[in-house]
C-alpha cells in the first residue's frame, strides 16, 4: 500500500482509465473479524436435539456436577482458550482502549487455533478494573485456559 500514490499516478495518464476500487490486503483479511464459534455435531432430528439440549443434556450437566473431571470429556474445556483485555496495554500500541484492540485479541485466537489446536472466545474487558481478575478467574471455568493482557488501573469514564 505504500506505493499506492505512484500507481494512481501512472493509470491517471491513461485516457478514460478510472480506478474503481483499492483493497488493502490487510484490512480484507481482518473484514468482519477473523474467528468464530461454531457447533461440533450435526443435530438434524428432533430426537439429536433432544441429546445436545434438554431432556438429554440434563444428564450430562449431572454427571458433571458430580464429577467435576468429566467435564473435560464431555465438554470443550480442555480444547479451548478465553482471551482477554482491557485495551490498555496493547503489543506495541500502548493505550488504545477495548474495542481497538479486539483485533489483536482476535489475531491471537488464530494462533492458538492454528498452532495449537485450540477453540478460543475473545472478550473485551468492559467491567470496573477491580473486577477484571476475578472476572478472568470466573471465565476460566469455561476454557481450559485464559490469556489476558496485563490489566493495570483504567479510569471507568475511559471503559467503552
Amino acid at each position: 500500500m505504500r506505493n499506492i500514490s505512484r500507481v494512481e499516478r501512472a493509470i491517471a495518464q491513461y485516457q478514460g482509465a478510472e480506478i474503481l476500487q483499492i483493497k488493502d490486503p490487510i484490512f480484507e483479511m481482518h473484514k468482519g473479524g477473523k474467528i468464530h464459534s461454531g457447533r461440533k455435531r450435526d443435530v438434524r432430528t428432533l430426537a439429536q436435539l433432544r441429546y445436545v439440549y434438554t431432556p438429554g443434556v440434563a444428564r450430562v450437566c449431572t454427571a458433571i456436577h458430580q464429577d467435576a473431571a468429566k467435564a473435560r470429556e464431555y465438554t470443550n474445556i480442555g480444547n479451548s482458550v478465553g482471551i482477554f483485555t482491557n485495551g490498555t496495554r496493547v503489543l506495541g500500541l500502548g493505550d488504545i482502549g477495548v474495542l481497538a484492540s479486539m483485533p489483536l485479541m482476535e489475531g491471537k485466537a488464530v494462533v492458538y487455533d492454528r498452532f495449537g489446536r485450540l477453540g478460543n472466545e475473545c472478550g473485551a474487558n468492559l467491567l470496573p478494573d477491580e473486577d477484571c481478575s476475578r472476572r478472568s478467574h470466573f471465565r476460566a471455568g469455561r476454557q481450559g485456559r485464559v490469556s489476558s493482557e496485563h490489566f493495570p488501573p483504567r479510569p471507568p469514564s475511559e471503559d467503552y
